[in-house]
């Protein structure tokens, strides 16, 4: 029988959920791979400097991509490529996803896949941005995917139900602020994209908003 274990898959913030994960395989033998499959589902794409400083701190340099090949030939992960930028993404396969499916929230909307790698990129980064070097205290994050996928049952209680349209995220800060991203990208011809960020500013404990 497959043995079943507790883990955070977030340890510093509420940014994961704790929940119960079946061994399914001997493939994956350690939390921190659950942990970064999980990563990865929720932000959709991953660049392997993102994984490494999220999961293998103070570890080897070349232990990350070592370990994200490993999880290539499992057929768990698989590495995309961004034709706008050139820059190369890990991405869940449906064995990676298939393997946290049982144990996330029920979902209203099955989906591990990008359909706009650039796009999510950028969100990841705008989103992400500092914190992932250092998450401040009582602050959150509830990405788009959760938003997409997750039933409203399952939001967590300071994320609006009524929306006009879905954002490409939430984030709250300190319990005092909370904020949703809307992200566009403008540029003509051989121009550059340049990001813009429309954050509407939610008063916590209220459903008042107003503009940033």
């Amino acid at each position: 029988m497959a043995c079943s274990r507790v883990i955070a898959l977030h340890s510093s913030s509420t940014l994961g959920e704790v929940f119960y994960m079946p061994y399914a395989t001997d493939f994956l033998t350690k939390e921190r791979d659950l942990k970064l499959l999980y990563f990865i589902w929720l932000w959709k794409i991953a660049t392997t400097a993102a994984i490494a400083h999220q999961f293998f701190r103070d570890k080897s340099p070349t232990l990350p991509y070592q370990r994200l090949r490993s999880l290539e030939r499992g057929g768990f992960v698989e590495c995309i490529q961004d034709e706008k930028s050139g820059r190369s993404f890990w991405a869940l396969k449906r064995k990676g996803f298939d393997l946290l499916d049982d144990s996330l929230p029920v979902l209203s909307v099955e989906g591990f896949k990008t359909e706009r790698i650039h796009h999510d990129s950028i969100v990841a980064a705008i989103l992400l941005g500092d914190w992932l070097v250092q998450w401040p205290d009582r602050s959150s994050l509830f990405t788009e995917q959760q938003l997409r996928c997750y039933h409203k049952d399952y939001y967590p209680p300071w994320i609006p139900r009524s929306l006009d349209r879905r954002p490409d995220g939430f984030w709250k800060a300190y319990e005092e602020f909370i904020g949703a991203l809307r992200k566009r990208l403008s540029g003509k011809g051989g121009a550059l994209p340049e990001a813009r960020k429309d954050i509407i500013r939610y008063v916590v404990g209220s459903s008042s908003k107003r503009g940033a």
